[in-house]
């Protein structure tokens, strides 16, 4: 590289950098209403999800304290709200909040769209295949989208699976504190859990079947994401889409973090999104890792849609 396009691309990244920082600097208060609507809205819909006919057997698991392993340690501290009442009602209230949480990250997302618009984003969000696999697992990854909703306060539930969502902290200045801050704390409070949380249970049984990332499929999915890296903006789903090829590991369902990526879209790029979405159920179906790559057109499809006009 000559010294004039080694120059070029020096500028290219000082660029890069303060479309970053920009938005990273941005305030982001705390979204109370949207954190007290979603859990009202779990306890209104009780009656309703009390109903469904769905198995949710992770969550019975964790209320036994048998599937632990591979959370952070603050886990059970955090599900305590939902382990006070009997299982059955944990497991219904959980379902609701994972509804409550993807409509008003949905709503969200779509707030400058008119309402029909909005809703039908909502719409197409809860019945996509990430939605359906959680409601029947009860995994907890509907915590962290709420966590996500919640933010800055809901860090320690978003940090429950930090896959994606610790690209999502990135995003903002006081996001990122929150989630440093509470880093440092648990190491004090209980050591080095990270050593136990990297072998997490998706490097056994089933769940390393299902197990999607870059050990499983392979250093290239890593290599994508790095080059995607210094294309993306400051804005959360953009970099926990980059973040699904970085990971090392990560289930399918974990990309339910992505649908508000509907609501920031509209006609046919909308309808592209959910459709991709619903590859989510390959790896379930068929447990092979061929299975795997098709999901991969999912997160891309967010990252590049999401694109801001000057980062093309």
């Amino acid at each position: 590289m000559n010294t004039a396009a080694r120059l070029r691309f020096i500028e290219w990244l000082r660029q890069r950098a303060q479309i970053y920082l920009r938005d990273w600097r941005k305030p982001e208060p705390f979204d109370w209403r949207a954190t007290l609507v979603i859990l009202g809205g779990a306890v209104l819909l009780l009656p309703l999800t009390q109903r469904l006919p769905l198995l949710a057997f992770e969550w019975y698991l964790h209320t036994w304290g048998e599937y632990d392993q591979g959370y952070p340690p603050w886990l059970q501290l955090s599900i305590k709200p939902l382990t006070i009442w009997p299982q059955h009602t944990g497991a219904s209230l959980l379902q609701g909040i994972l509804l409550m949480s993807v409509a008003v990250a949905v709503l969200k997302a779509a707030s400058s769209y008119p309402l029909r618009s909005k809703l039908g984003a909502v719409a197409l969000a809860l019945c996509s295949a990430p939605v359906l696999m959680l409601l029947w697992e009860g995994n907890l990854t509907i915590l962290t989208l709420f966590g996500l909703v919640a933010l800055p306060f809901g860090a320690p539930y978003a940090l429950l699976q930090p896959h994606l969502t610790s690209w999502a902290l990135l995003a903002r200045r006081s996001w990122m504190l929150w989630g440093l801050a509470l880093a440092v704390i648990s190491l004090l409070i209980w050591g080095f859990w990270p050593e136990v949380l990297w072998a997490r249970k998706e490097t056994q049984g089933l769940a390393a079947q299902l197990a999607m990332g870059w050990l499983p499929l392979g250093w290239p999915l890593l290599v994508i994401g790095l080059l995607m890296l210094p294309f993306t903006n400051a804005d959360p789903l953009r970099l926990m889409a980059v973040g699904a090829f970085c990971a090392p590991y990560m289930l399918s369902a974990h990309l339910v973090l992505l649908l508000p990526a509907i609501g920031r879209v509209g006609g046919r790029k909308r309808l592209l999104l959910w459709l991709l979405s619903w590859l989510t159920l390959l790896p379930p179906m068929f447990i092979d890792n061929i299975a795997k790559y098709p999901v991969m057109l999912f997160p891309l499809a967010v990252w590049w849609l999401l694109r801001p006009d000057q980062s093309t």
